[in-house]
Order: C-alpha cells, then structure tokens, then sequence
C-alpha cells in the first residue's frame, strides 16, 4: 500500500474516525482504524462494538499501489495533525509497519493484525431513507438530550437512556422527547416525510453530533438516517455511522406534556429567576436534597431557599400573573436552573396544576414548540 495524500483530507478523516475509535476499551483492536487504499478511493473504517463509522477520501490523493493497514488512530492522528506540509506519504514498508513520511519529517508506526478486526458492512441496501434538516439534529441536541438519562457503561440500556425521534403520533409533526424521570424535553417541529418511530442512545446521539463538527456542511444541509429493523445508520457527506436502535418502548411521557384548562399560567423573566437561583445556590450548596421555594401572589413572586445549618434567603420578583390566581410549590433550585437554562428567549411561561403529583410545565413563550417539565417536591 503506498499513497500521497493531502494532510488536511486526512486530518478530516482521523477526526472521524477518532470520535469512534478513541474510546476506554480493553481491546485495542478496537482503537484502530482501517485504512484501505485503492485507485478511486481511501476509506476508513473503525467500530467500538456499539456504533461503526465509515469515511472516505475520493480526491486530494496520488495513488501508488493498493493495500490496507490497521493502526490506532489517536496515534496516527496525533502524529499527523501538527504538520505543516500539505500532504503527506503513507507506505507500508513491512507486513507490519506504516511509513509515514513529507518532505521534512518521517516516522514509522508499527500496524495490529487486520485479520482479527471485525468485518464490517457499510451496505444501505433495503434501508428505508430518512431525511432530516441539520437545524432539527441541533435543536435535539440542545433542547433534548440535556434532559436524557445518560447510561453510558451499563450493559443493557433503557429505552429511557435515549431520544425518541417519532413522526407517527401526530400528523405532519415530529416528535423528539427526553427525560430522566425527574425532568424532560418535547420538540415538535413541522415534517412532511416518511413516519417513524425509534429511539436513539443519548451516547449515539452525542457522536452524530461530534460528527457533524468535524465534516464541512452547510446549516441547511439535509442528515441522511437509513433504518432496517434495529439497524439505523446515519449519513451526512462521505462520513457513515452504524448502531442500533435501543430496543423496548419509550416511556409515554407526551401524554404529561397535553395541557388542559386546569393549569395556571405565569410568565417569568428567564434570566433574573436563574441570578436569583444562582444566588440561593450558595445557601443550600452543602444540602444532599436542596428545595427552592416559589410563591405567587398577584403579579409578584417570592423566592425562597432555606437550611438549618446556614440560614436563608428570600428575593422578590415581578412576573406576569396571566391567571389571577395564586399558587406555591417547590422544586430543586439546580434542576430549575437546569430546564431555565435550555431556553433560547427570556419570556417563560410556568404552568401549574394545584395537584401537587403534577408536574410543572414549561413552554419558551415566543416558540411554543418546545417544552419542558419537572417534577415537584413534597412540601
């Protein structure tokens, strides 16, 4: 195997393969990356047993002669990444040694057997196609996944631990929902394609994501989901990721975010709750259970943090009572802070129930397709 490459193409390509391949894993096959070079093409291929990535360079390359090595990839990344020159020469000189090489810097790294590393298949044969706008994949990522329980390192994972991504329930809407059984997020966005219905790891979708910042696309450009069966596969330019879905049925948490007429309404400034918040936090900062007070009387809340071996604070603020009506509840102050966090706009609607099992509800007052709950504390 012997190819002259542009370093900036294959810096592009380690970043991807990175992402998979530069995880905690007892086998270090499984760190490596395979590198196969024909006429037409270099594509890269690696896999931690949970997800699989494909990337290919089809120009910016001189070709010598074919081959394929497997190397780790930090390592080759880390090798290639600080050079100066615009391309570089990758040879393997022995059965087991990759020459690396531009004009004024050489090294040789020694390559794993290829023969022991996972056969893996890129096909997108009898997968149905699903197309969805990049904006969509970031507004998941930043509204959505904050609220997902995260179970990275448990063996079998939980319909819970991932985003459900669902076009079926309502017609012409997507759906995206999180939570973590205290909290949790709900995207609904227009969508006029095909319907599905599947849930995706909050790990996977933290990858897709990583990938999306290490290949070039434009806002408005279209991510590519391919699904058979469990198998879903993601596509965006040349790179592909392979998973699986999480298997079982997702919790039916849309069902709490349906209001009713029996809610009271609020509007609270976003920003001065979370100083106010921030403020209490060095109240109960040393509490295992800490609870945030809020009382509403007419068109004014009262904020209230209280402990027995610190003290307590108390901080007034306006709000617009669009109700008439009083109410008080409590929350944890971190998990408030949390959720207040995730909105764009300051303007926030509260809606409260007076049942106290009820969770609040929370709706960003200038984009009604997004919200958010959180579960109450018994006073």
């Amino acid at each position: 195997m012997e190819v002259f490459v542009s370093i900036k193409k294959l810096i592009e390509a380690m970043k991807f393969s990175t992402t998979i391949a530069n995880t905690n894993n007892a086998n270090a096959l499984l760190l490596g990356v395979l590198i196969e070079v024909n006429e037409n093409k270099i594509t890269f291929k690696t896999t931690n047993n949970q997800v699989s990535g494909y990337k290919e360079i089809s120009d910016g390359f001189e070709y010598f002669s074919s081959g394929k090595i497997l190397v780790t990839a930090k390592i080759l990344l880390g090798l290639i990444s600080k050079l100066k020159d615009k391309s570089v020469l990758l040879k393997q000189v022995d059965t087991n040694i990759l020459l690396i090489k531009t004009e004024n810097f050489e090294t040789q790294i020694n390559t794993m057997n290829i023969e022991s590393f996972p056969s893996l298949n890129f096909s997108l044969e009898d997968y149905v196609k699903i197309s969805l706008p990049h904006q969509i994949m970031q507004e998941i990522n930043a509204k959505v996944l904050p609220n997902v329980l995260n179970s990275q390192g448990i063996e079998k994972i939980q319909p819970i631990s991932g985003v459900l991504i669902d076009t079926e329930t309502l017609d012409n809407q997507l759906i995206a929902i999180g939570t973590d059984k205290i909290k949790a997020s709900c995207l609904t966005k227009p969508y006029l394609g095909e319907k599905f219905k599947f849930i995706i790891s909050y790990s996977t979708m933290k990858l897709i994501m990583e990938v999306l910042r290490n290949v070039e696309y434009s806002n408005n450009q279209i991510v590519d989901f391919y699904v058979r069966n469990k198998s879903l596969v993601f596509k965006v330019n040349d790179a592909i990721l392979q998973t699986r879905m999480i298997d079982g049925v997702y919790p039916n948490v849309y069902s709490i975010f349906n209001e009713t007429n029996e809610e009271k309404n609020y509007v609270f400034d976003r920003r001065l709750l979370i100083e106010i918040i921030e403020r209490g936090m060095n109240i109960v900062m040393q509490e295992q259970n800490p609870k945030i007070s809020i009382k509403i009387e007419n068109n004014e809340a009262e904020i209230s943090l209280t402990t027995f071996e610190i003290g307590n604070m108390k901080e007034k603020m306006p709000i617009i009572n669009l109700s008439n009506a009083n109410v008080e509840f409590i929350v944890n102050p971190s998990l408030l802070a949390h959720v207040l966090k995730n909105f764009e706009n300051n303007d926030v609607n509260f809606k409260v129930k007076d049942e106290i099992l009820r969770p609040i509800i929370f709706i960003d007052a200038k984009d009604l397709g997004f919200k958010q709950i959180l579960s109450r504390i018994k006073n």
